[in-house]
């Protein structure tokens, strides 16, 4: 390594609290690696440590990491989306739900609470005059495998 690579090896910033954070990213499936969401092609997924837009469990892995590294992280279900609680299945009237809506199990519909927040429940059976649906996020309970490489920190892009 030249002096001139150690320089800026060693001015390369990192991950703080406070960072805006630019990062490519594959969320996979721990048990079969099936995507769940990742970044296209030369894009980055934009955001500010603590904003809330990523687990918690992550933004602490990102600390301290400097522009351009590569994390490959494994995330139980209690760092993602938790374990699926059975308070979260709820049986509702099939006169409920609008005539043309597809009702079918394994279908993931979303419904409008009384505040008009929209939910995402999953159809688990259909009876004659009621539809039993799962609440719990659809990844509740399942591990994830998290790759990202970070592109971006605090307006800082990574070096070629």
């Amino acid at each position: 390594m030249t002096e001139s690579d150690k320089a800026q090896a060693e001015s390369l910033p990192r991950v703080t609290e406070n960072s805006q954070l630019g990062i490519a990213f594959v969320l996979t499936l721990a048990g079969d690696g099936e995507v769940v969401e990742a970044t296209e092609d030369n894009e980055v997924f934009r955001f500010q440590i603590g904003d809330g837009q990523l687990f918690s469990a992550l933004e602490n892995w990102l600390i301290g990491l400097e522009l351009g590294t590569r994390v490959q992280l494994g995330l139980s279900p209690a760092q993602a989306f938790g374990e699926p609680d059975p308070g979260n299945v709820h049986r509702m009237d099939r006169r409920d739900f609008p005539e043309e809506m597809v009702l079918e199990p394994g279908y993931v519909v979303g419904l409008n609470t009384p505040t008009g927040e929209e939910v995402p429940a999953t159809v688990l059976a259909l009876e004659a005059d009621s539809v039993l649906l799962d609440f719990n996020h659809p990844l509740a309970g399942k591990p994830l495998n998290f790759d990202a490489t970070i592109k971006e920190i605090d307006g800082q892009t990574q070096p070629d």
